[in-house]
């Protein structure tokens, strides 16, 4: 049993080694196992920022159409008030006899 470095492509590790085979490993540095926790952070990262821009569209999306319904809304809300107004002018004219 001893202590070695071992070289094997793009990892480079410090293991123990035993009759040809690792019993344990201590430390390995691994520009491709850096590069995917990299990779995976990032993704992580993205996908957390996509799902909270997925929200402010929706926040956003929902204040449009409750802005727009309530605008609607008012608009109806109007259009009554001036509907009710001219029905009652008309039905005082038409009351009084005059046109």
């Amino acid at each position: 049993m001893g202590l070695q470095w071992v070289y094997s492509g793009s990892t480079v590790g410090l293991q123990w080694v035993y009759s040809g085979s690792t019993v344990g490993l201590q430390w390995v540095y691994s520009g491709s196992t850096t590069n995917k926790r990299r990779t995976m952070n990032e993704g992580t990262t993205n996908l957390s920022r996509r799902k909270v821009e997925a929200k402010a569209e929706i926040k956003r999306r929902l204040w449009v159409d409750f802005n727009l319904k309530s605008m609607l809304q008012f608009g109806i809300y109007k259009k009554t008030l001036l509907l009710c107004a001219f029905k009652k002018r008309t039905r005082k004219l038409n009351v009084d006899g005059k046109i």
